[in-house]
């Protein structure tokens, strides 16, 4: 069975514009700009955990300018969010990162599969399809070409990963559990809900290409 999403923990990033900032923001200048810009490309997004003590390790300001703060899944919904609009909260390896992550991939490809733009007389998706998949703060664009395989381009939200290795690996896995789906629906005609022990079981060897936000 699947997971259900209201049994997760959630926070919200949050923009916030001291005074200070609002006086600096409204002298222009390219460097103003710039940090306007940003500002308003953030946008909130539900980001699960598996455990209140997880959620709030990662509550909190992660800049000046960004704080993570608590919200739960029916405000996520009522803000517009189905579970393939939920961000991963754990990184690969992290305690709950193989019961969330497979929920919102499958979510994912469910809705990837059932959207009109991307779907053929048969009802399987036509190529290429997109999806948008957050984890640990890194948004992973997933484009599944002509020929099945998940091309995947990671792109931190933030700030510069501390660990890079740690974007290839979720980016492969992230390979591998669209590569396991995509061969479930052939082999049973059926959508399919994955789990952790499932992907590692997948194919091993799938394309990747990575990249960098601009």
């Amino acid at each position: 069975m699947p997971l259900s999403p209201d049994t997760l923990f959630y926070l919200r990033p949050v923009v916030h514009t001291p005074d200070l900032l609002e006086r600096r923001l409204s002298r222009g200048c390219d460097e103003n700009d710039g940090l306007r810009d940003y500002l308003m490309g953030q946008t909130s997004f539900p980001e699960a955990f598996a455990s209140q003590e997880a959620r709030d390790h990662a509550r909190g300001h992660i800049n000046g300018y960004i704080e993570f703060v608590q919200t739960t899944w029916a405000e996520a919904q009522a803000a517009g969010f189905d579970p393939s609009g939920i961000a991963v909260g754990p990184a690969l390896g992290e305690d709950g990162f193989d019961v969330i992550a497979p929920m919102v991939v499958s979510a994912a490809v469910r809705k990837m599969q059932g959207t009109g733009d991307t779907r053929n007389i048969g009802g399987t998706i036509r190529h290429p399809a997109r999806a948008s998949i957050t984890i640990s703060r890194v948004q992973y664009e997933i484009e599944l070409g002509g020929d099945s395989e998940a091309q995947v381009l990671a792109m931190p939200i933030y700030a510069e990963p501390s660990d890079p290795s740690q974007i290839s690996e979720t980016a492969l896995w992230l390979q591998r559990a669209f590569a396991v789906w995509v061969d479930a629906w052939r082999n049973a005609g059926k959508i399919v809900w994955l789990d952790a022990a499932r992907v590692r079981a997948g194919r091993r060897n799938p394309r990747q290409r990575g990249g960098q936000r601009p």
